[in-house]
């Protein structure tokens, strides 16, 4: 399902049971590549989004309505016991379980949006565009405010669980380490896991850790 508006376009894929998981995939992953990686290892699932390609874009207020436009189609859907998310998949999935106060599954997260930006050699490329339209890191940080996973991991509900990369070369173990000091006044340590891999590493153990997490956690068989 295709929810447009103006720049910015997410695709809803919607699973057999209205009581399960919400996932949101990495950016620039497709839902049938994340079937075939393994991504969505729930088998009963309610949806999973797509981000718009625009979630990561060199103008500040698109990366926030794009967040926010995925919200509001969750909201209207109802309110998600469990979100599931991978990469940038795990801002609107931390966002999301922070305004429902849900359970949140996270895997390779980081802490800030604009830190992302200017300390990553993934968004490199996304820089040097914003810089060329006259944005910084301020623009980003004013336009994300709220919105960050730093700023909504606090209100999740505490039997969630955040999962990090210590080999992660594309999130700075700043962006890391911050976003755990955080987690650390919500969630307890034993639900809070740094991997011996990088960031695909992570995404490809998560689905061991979700059929593992589905059982301990959602009763499921």
């Amino acid at each position: 399902m295709a929810m447009p508006t103006s720049e910015i376009q997410f695709h809803r894929y919607d699973g057999p049971d209205p009581e399960g998981p919400v996932y949101f995939l990495p950016w620039h992953v497709r839902f049938d590549v994340a079937m075939r990686l393994g991504l969505v290892a729930v088998s009963r699932w309610r949806s999973c989004y797509e981000l718009p390609d625009n979630i990561v874009c060199p103008e500040p207020d698109v990366c926030a309505r794009s967040i926010r436009l995925i919200e509001h189609d969750v909201r209207l859907c109802g309110r998600p016991k469990l979100v599931i998310g991978f990469s940038m998949g795990t801002v609107p999935a931390t966002y999301i379980a922070g305004r429902f106060e849900c359970r949140l599954w996270s895997f390779a997260s980081a802490d800030r949006g604009e830190l992302m930006l200017w300390s990553s050699s993934k968004a490199c490329a996304v820089r040097a565009l914003a810089e060329q339209r006259g944005f910084g890191a301020d623009d980003f940080a004013r336009s994300l405010d709220g919105l960050n996973p730093v700023n909504c991991i606090e209100r999740v509900h505490p039997k969630s669980r955040l999962v990090t990369g210590i080999f992660d070369r594309y999130i700075p173990r700043a962006r890391t380490a911050a976003l755990i000091q955080q987690a650390r006044r919500r969630l307890s340590q034993d639900r809070i896991y740094r991997l011996p891999f990088g960031h695909l590493g992570v995404l490809l153990a998560s689905r061991w850790l979700q059929k593992r997490w589905a059982v301990i956690d959602l009763g499921a068989k």
